[in-house]
This record gives C-alpha cells, sequence and structure tokens, in this order.
C-alpha cells in the first residue's frame, strides 16, 4: 500500500492509478485538500483511505466539478476531528461511498 503523509496546507490530486493509497493528514491550522480527479467509467472497486492525524484544521476531500462524480450523494466530505478516518469506495464509476463519516 502506498502512503502520502501531508502536511497542514497540502493538498493531493488522487487519479484512477491511487486506488489503494493510505493519506495521513497533519491538518492543525490551514487544512488540507484532497481532490478527485477521476476519469468517468472507472471501475467500481477504486478506493482510498483517508486519516486525519492532526488537531485544529479538517481535511476536506471533494470530487472534480468537470467529472460528475459525487460523494455520499454530494460534491464533498470533511475530516474534522483528529483521528477520522474514511474509505472511499467507487461504486459505479461516478459514485462514491464514504465509509467511516
Amino acid at each position: 500500500m502506498n502512503t502520502i503523509v501531508l502536511s497542514d496546507g497540502g493538498s493531493v490530486d488522487l487519479n484512477d492509478a491511487s486506488s489503494g493509497i493510505l493519506i495521513a493528514g497533519n491538518a492543525t491550522s490551514s487544512g488540507i485538500t484532497v481532490t478527485l480527479n477521476l476519469i468517468s467509467g472507472l471501475a467500481a472497486g477504486w478506493q482510498a483511505t483517508i486519516v486525519q492525524i492532526g488537531t485544529g484544521a479538517g481535511i476536506t476531500i471533494s470530487c472534480n466539478s468537470l467529472g460528475g462524480q459525487s460523494i455520499n450523494g454530494g460534491a464533498s466530505v470533511t475530516l474534522s476531528t483528529q483521528y477520522n478516518a474514511v474509505t472511499l469506495l467507487c461504486i459505479d464509476g461516478s459514485a462514491f461511498v464514504a465509509i467511516g463519516i
């Protein structure tokens, strides 16, 4: 499993090749942004896990506005408390379920 550790104020774009990644975000004051830049028609089963290890600011996970994807039916989800974690699972190519929110 590939792991990315993001510092406060950081950002990362996830793409089709990011499936299986673990992101540990140390958001403390500025927050962290994770963007799903995925092509439409993504195979069901794509997944990524994101953990907020910092205290203070949150991690915002959003979809690329051009791709038509959604997370739990919306445009984004936020991990706002230390040790919040979510696994994003693609269920049909454009819809993601956020497990753990």
